[in-house]
C-alpha cells in the first residue's frame, strides 16, 4: 500500500522505469514536438486558472518554453518565464551540490561523521557520515511528518529551525544501521544545510548564492530567509475544493536544504544547461551527483546525491519532483542526450512528475496512447460508511504475521499494511474498493466471512479476519481511559469513549477514531497503538508506531499520566 513519505511529506521522487527504442536528438522534428508538448499542457490548464511554466532543452538551447495559466488567480496574473516557483524537494540537488563544492575544496570529507559538525547531536550507536545524509541512508527522524501528524502541528503551521532541531535531538536511536536500508528523509538535508554553514561561517543562503547561483547565472534564485519573508513575482500556490480554487500555502519551515528554494523557468535552463557544461563544479562533482548509492548489503539504491537515477527509454535519466503545498515541481535530465525538462506549477493536482515523463517519452520517439478501456476509468461510487463498518477491523496476512488494518473514516476507508504503508480507498462496488490511482485494491469476500484480498501493483495476498471477544473488549475499553505522555514529541493524547467507541483526543487534532483490530491494539488515522500492561495487568502507556515503520520512527512510547 501507498507509502506515505510519497504522500505527505509532499517529497515524490521521479520514478523514471519503461523501455523504447531511442531515436537521436538530430531527427525530433521541433514543430511536431512542441505542438505535442503545447497540448499536453493546453488539455489540462485553462487560461483562468493557475498553472505551469515548462522549459525543455536540448544540447546548448531551449527548444521548447512556455508558460500556462495565472500566477495570481485572484488579481488575474498570468505566470510567465520570470514567475518565481518553490522548487520543493527539487531543492535537494542544489544543497547536494552544495557538499560536493566543499569536498572538492577539501574542507569536508564524504565519510566524516556527522557529529564532526554537529555535535549537539544524540550519540546514535553508530555514526552517521555525511554521504549518509546525502543519499538518504542516516536511518534518521523524517522531522517534518512526525511535526505535522504526531507532535501537534497543524498542516498549516509554521516551523522554526530550533523547533526542527529540538525534534532531531529528541531521537534515541536509528531507525536501521546507516547504510543498510534508503529511506527518504527530509531531515537528512536540513542537517545538511546547517554543515555547510558550520563549515563555510555563512548562512546557507548566502554561500549558495555566491558559489551555485550567481556563477551558474541564476540571477533570480535563492533559498528563501524566512516564512514571512516578501517574494516578487512568486506564483500564489493552489489547490481544487470542491471544484473551487483555494489558496494552498501548506505549512511552513524557517529551514532550509531540503526545500524552499525559490527560482523561474528562466534559471532552471542554465542549471540544467550546467549539467552539460560543467562549468560550475566540473566533471568530478557532477559525476558524483549522478551515481548511484551502494548499501551495505551490496545492493545499489536508485537515489545519488539529490537525484534519482534510473533508466528511460534505455538511456539513464537523472532527476528529482518536489510537492509543498500547492506547488508541484518536476526536473529530470538525460546525460547522453543532453536533454533537460523542467516543470513548475502552482496547482496540486497538475502531476508535473508524469508529464515530465511523457514530454520525454515524447522527444524519444515513443508513441503516447490513452488507453480506451481500463480498470483505471471504473467510476467510484458513494460511500456508505454504515455498510463499510462491517469490513473494519485487523487481519493476518496468509502465511505470515504481518497484520492488514481496515478503519472507516467519514469519506473513505483507511487502509494499511504493517511495515509496508497505508492508503486511502473508496468503493468501486459494495465489496471492492480501490485507492485514487486503482493500483492498490482491497475485496472482501462475503461468500468467505473474514476474508480479504489485497492487491498491490499486481501483487495479491490473502488475510484472514483476527477475531475479537466484543465482551471481552468492551470490558476493557475504561481501561484505556486517560492521559498519555511523550517526552519524544513533548505532547499529550487522550483515550476517551463515546457512544461505544474510542477516541484518540489531542487538543489541536481534535478526536480520531480507533479500530480495534487484535487484543490490547488499534488503527487510527496515524497508525498502530499497541497498550502496553505490567506485571498486573494495569495499562501504563502505548506504543505507536507508523502504518509504515519506515516512514518516521519504530516506535515511540507514551507514559499514562497517573
Amino acid at each position: 500500500m501507498r507509502n506515505r513519505i510519497k504522500t505527505i511529506v509532499c517529497i515524490n521522487l521521479i520514478l523514471l522505469m519503461t523501455s523504447c527504442p531511442v531515436l537521436i536528438a538530430q531527427t525530433v522534428n521541433s514543430r511536431k514536438f512542441s505542438k505535442q508538448v503545447d497540448r499536453l499542457f493546453m488539455e489540462q490548464i485553462k487560461a483562468t486558472e493557475p498553472g505551469a511554466a515548462v522549459a525543455v532543452t536540448a544540447k546548448r538551447r531551449p527548444i521548447f518554453k512556455k508558460c500556462y495559466g495565472l500566477a495570481d488567480v485572484e488579481n488575474n496574473i498570468p505566470i510567465t518565464s520570470k514567475t518565481m516557483f518553490n522548487l520543493a524537494s527539487v531543492s535537494k540537488q542544489f544543497t547536494a551540490f552544495s557538499i560536493l563544492l566543499l569536498e572538492k575544496e577539501g574542507k569536508i570529507k564524504l565519510d566524516d561523521d556527522i557529529h564532526k559538525y554537529l555535535p549537539d547531536l544524540p550519540n546514535y550507536g553508530s555514526p552517521v557520515t555525511i554521504r549518509n545524509l546525502l543519499n538518504h541512508t542516516s536511518g534518521i527522524w523524517e522531522y517534518y511528518s512526525t511535526m505535522v501528524y504526531y507532535c501537534g502541528y497543524d498542516k498549516d503551521d509554521h516551523f522554526t529551525l530550533d523547533e526542527d532541531v529540538a525534534l532531531l535531538k529528541k531521537q534515541k536511536e536509528l531507525l536501521f544501521e546507516p547504510g543498510s536500508q534508503w529511506s527518504y528523509c527530509n531531515a537528512n538535508y536540513l542537517l545538511l544545510a546547517q554543515i555547510v554553514e558550520k563549515i563555510t561561517g555563512a548562512s546557507f543562503q548566502e554561500w549558495t548564492k555566491s558559489h551555485i547561483f550567481e556563477p551558474v547565472g541564476m540571477k533570480d534564485s535563492f533559498f528563501m530567509k524566512n516564512s514571512s519573508q516578501i517574494i516578487e513575482r512568486k506564483a500564489d500556490p493552489y489547490k481544487k475544493v470542491e471544484n473551487e480554487f483555494v489558496r494552498d500555502n501548506g505549512n511552513w519551515t524557517n529551514a532550509v536544504g531540503m526545500g524552499y528554494l525559490f527560482t523561474n523557468i528562466d534559471d532552471m535552463i542554465l542549471w540544467m544547461d550546467n549539467f552539460r557544461t560543467m562549468k560550475v563544479g566540473g566533471s568530478d562533482v557532477i559525476e558524483k551527483m549522478f551515481q548511484k548509492a551502494t548499501l551495505t548489503n551490496g545492493n545499489e539504491s536508485f537515489y545519488g546525491f539529490g537525484l534519482g537515477i534510473l533508466t528511460r527509454s534505455g538511456k539513464k535519466i537523472v532527476g528529482h519532483s518536489g510537492q509543498t503545498a500547492g506547488y508541484k515541481t518536476a526536473m529530470l535530465y538525460c546525460p547522453e542526450l543532453e536533454l533537460g525538462i523542467t516543470i513548475l506549477a502552482n496547482n496540486r493536482s497538475i502531476n508535473s512528475e508524469g508529464l515530465s515523463n511523457t514530454i520525454f517519452d515524447l522527444y524519444t520517439g515513443k508513441k503516447i496512447t490513452t488507453e480506451s478501456t481500463s480498470a483505471k476509468e471504473v467510476p467510484f461510487i458513494p460511500f456508505d460508511p454504515e455498510s463499510a463498518a462491517e469490513f473494519a477491523g485487523g487481519y493476518i496476512v496468509e502465511g505470515t504475521n504481518t497484520k492488514v488494518a481496515v478503519n472507516v473514516e467519514d469519506d473513505y476507508l483507511h487502509g494499511a499494511l504493517w511495515g509496508l504503508g497505508e492508503d486511502f480507498f473508496h468503493p468501486l462496488n459494495e465489496n471492492k474498493y480501490a485507492n485514487r490511482s486503482r493500483v492498490t485494491f482491497i475485496e472482501f469476500d462475503k461468500n468467505k466471512d473474514g476474508i480479504l484480498h489485497v492487491v498491490v501493483h499486481g501483487n495479491e495476498m490473502t488475510a484472514h479476519r483476527i477475531i475479537l471477544d466484543k465482551n471481552v473488549l468492551k470490558s476493557r475499553l475504561p481501561e484505556y481511559i486517560g492521559s498519555y505522555y511523550s517526552d519524544a514529541f513533548g505532547t499529550v493524547y487522550d483515550f476517551r469513549i463515546r457512544d461505544g467507541q474510542t477516541f484518540m483526543h489531542h487538543r489541536r487534532r481534535g478526536d480520531m477514531r480507533l479500530q480495534p483490530i487484535d487484543e490490547d491494539e488499534f488503527f487510527y488515522i496515524s497508525g498502530f497503538v499497541k497498550f502496553n500492561r505490567n506485571p498486573d495487568g494495569e495499562v501504563t502507556g502505548y506504543t505507536l508506531t507508523p502504518s509504515d515503520e519506515h516512514f518516521c520512527f519504530q516506535g515511540i512510547e507514551f507514559m499514562k499520566i497517573k
